[in-house]
């Protein structure tokens, strides 16, 4: 929580999510956070988001969950 605050500017409220799973004989934490920061004109905006894990997976693995969750979308 306190990570999810530090990063707000003009947020109104800090943004994050918690969640453990059963991994194998194990229970892992995943935590994420963001900020979104908007602008003046139509479809221009950024995100800061972040994803903690004390899972033993590797960062190509994490790489491909997140590609297939999150694709990137094509600008028009």
């Amino acid at each position: 929580m306190d990570a999810a605050k530090a990063i707000m500017t003009t947020d109104t409220f800090p943004r994050f999510a918690t969640a453990t799973a059963k991994l194998g004989k194990s229970t892992v934490t995943i935590n994420g956070m963001a900020k979104g920061a908007g602008h003046d004109r139509t479809r221009h905006a950024t995100m800061l988001s972040f994803i903690f894990t004390d899972a033993p997976i590797g960062a190509r693995a994490l790489q491909a969950l997140l590609t297939t969750a999150w694709p990137t979308p094509s600008m028009p």
